[in-house]
């Protein structure tokens, strides 16, 4: 009798050890559905965003983790390390959105001044400025990239050559400037402009991309903890 009780103990405590870990299974499947996996497939759409570094704003994926952490899906004691993550990581976001807000203003702000005297001599209309010329409407994405990723040659060609845009292709043509070398002297000011822009600019530049490099480091952390997560079926477990 005491050896059937024995076997009657230790089969009951196993089939409660096996019914915990089933619980346990499914509550992280059901978790790893509704919150982990859309988290992780946001965040992968940050890091492989196409235009990362050069100025575009990032993330069009924070909407949805936002409902997500409003439904309180990440309030659980299960799992308080990815809450805590995740709240870090929307606070940074706040930073990064700030910063580039605050990098455009500056943008927009330097290149009125710097187009504004900035003087173009043209065959029929004597002294103008850039401003006069407006290339910077259909150019400002290309400017700007070339801009935050300090990229003067990339400014120069865009200014200078853009089909139909650039200064000398906007209809205007090599015949509009008053120079021997249209070609040579328009590349000279497009340099300069961008000189005196790279340093009217550079501390709001460089404090965006200190944000933004915040920002995705974060990010990766956090898709670094939920692939350990999904790869062991085991509760997330923050690295950071």
């Amino acid at each position: 009798m005491i050896a059937g009780a024995i076997g009657a103990l230790i089969g009951a405590t196993a089939k409660h050890v096996l019914d915990k870990r089933q619980e346990r299974g499914l509550a992280w499947d059901a978790f790893n559905k509704d919150a982990q996996e859309p988290i992780r497939l946001g965040l992968l759409g940050l890091v492989k965003f196409e235009h990362l570094d050069d100025g575009h704003h990032l993330w069009s994926s924070k909407p949805a983790l936002r409902e997500i952490v409003d439904r309180g899906r990440l309030e659980s004691k299960k799992h308080p390390e990815l809450g805590r993550d995740i709240a870090a990581l929307l606070a940074l976001e706040v930073d990064y959105a700030n910063s580039h807000a605050a990098m455009l203003r500056q943008f927009t702000e330097a290149q009125a001044k710097v187009w504004a005297s900035t003087p173009i001599d043209s065959m029929t209309g004597g002294t103008k400025t850039l401003q006069d010329l407006r290339p910077e409407g259909a150019l400002h994405d290309d400017l700007q990239r070339s801009l935050v990723l300090k990229n003067r040659d990339g400014w120069v060609n865009a200014l200078v050559y853009a089909p139909q845009v650039g200064l000398l292709n906007q209809g205007y043509g090599p015949g509009y400037y008053r120079y021997k070398d249209p070609d040579a002297e328009l590349k000279v000011i497009a340099g300069a402009v961008f000189d005196r822009l790279n340093e009217m600019t550079s501390i709001a530049r460089d404090e965006y991309i200190t944000k933004k490099d915040a920002l995705v480091a974060k990010a990766n952390q956090i898709l670094a903890g939920l692939k350990q997560s999904q790869s062991t079926r085991r509760w997330y477990a923050s690295d950071g």
